[in-house]
């Protein structure tokens, strides 16, 4: 090779190098953290070993296709370096804090999330060729959507080529002022899905699925009205388990020497006794003739 030549060519290496770093910090500037945080950021974005893949033809044998995918599907925001600098400056909610029930744990994001997450394969030997760019594009069009209130995360979680790489696609609550729908999440979950079944020209393999789900109390007022309401009937109950109005009264009478001027007549009339009552402390018990 001549001088020249060789001075191209490692031109040409350090222009694949330049696009590569930027692909990699668009696609980290995109996310959550990334975007709010990238700043802080001391790392530079690591480049692969394999640049020269990125010149091959997709006409190439499967294993040049995975091995070039890999390096375009690569998403540097997984690393532990970029995640351990970012979430440093994160200040994750408590889960009692968070309006849903069981936020959950997924890769790329540094705090939990209200939403619902997806594990999948592909085949690669079906798939079309750069599977993940163009399954972005479909995804940012149902991202704009819902900019407003959900955000999706698509990632590829295996760092290695492969011929069934996994991938992992979150749909979660952006949206604070919002109270959490499950059934939202699930509507833009099944809307996105069949994006990765008509790229991947078969139905995809999901490996792992894992959901918040709506919370009861979604305020503390909701919460004070109901802890309020429980008492009112638990209140209710009591009284008339344990007849304490009537216990009332009687201790109520106690206290301030109250005494009823209720009196019972009692008579016997042919081996019947019949008791009538009467607040008249004047009336004569006695029968006709006998006197008062």
């Amino acid at each position: 090779m001549c001088e020249d030549d060789a001075i191209v060519h490692i031109e040409f290496l350090s222009i694949f190098k330049e696009l590569e770093t930027q692909s990699k910090f668009d696609k980290f500037y995109e996310t959550k953290e990334g975007y709010f945080q990238w700043e802080w950021v001391d790392e530079e974005v690591l480049l692969s070993n394999d640049l020269e893949l990125l010149m091959l033809s997709d006409n190439g044998n499967i294993n040049d296709k995975i091995n070039t995918e890999l390096v375009i599907e690569r998403n540097s925001n997984l690393d532990d370096e970029y995640m351990k600098e970012i979430c440093s400056f994160i200040k994750c909610e408590e889960d009692h804090e968070m309006d849903c029930w069981n936020p959950i744990n997924v890769e790329g994001h540094c705090c939990k999330l209200c939403g619902q997450a997806i594990e999948f394969e592909i085949d690669k030997t079906n798939s079309v060729n750069q599977f993940m760019y163009f399954a972005d594009i479909k995804i940012n069009q149902i991202k704009k959507i819902y900019n407003s209130s959900h955000g999706i995360s698509f990632t590829r979680l295996t760092p290695t080529p492969t011929i069934k790489p996994t991938y992992q696609l979150v749909v979660f609550k952006i949206n604070d002022s919002l109270t959490y729908s499950k059934d939202m999440v699930d509507y833009i979950m099944n809307k996105t899905i069949p994006i990765f079944n008509i790229l991947s020209k078969s139905e995809i393999n999901i490996t792992n699925k894992k959901a918040s789900n709506n919370i009861l109390f979604w305020s503390s007022k909701k919460k004070i009205l109901i802890i309020m309401l429980f008492l009112v009937v638990l209140t209710i109950y009591l009284v008339m388990k344990f007849s304490l109005i009537e216990k009332l009264k009687n201790f109520i009478r106690c206290i301030f020497g109250y005494t009823s001027n209720e009196y019972f007549v009692i008579r016997y009339k042919n081996g019947n006794v019949n008791i009538t009552g009467t607040h008249d402390e004047t009336k004569c018990l006695l029968s006709k003739g006998e006197g008062c």
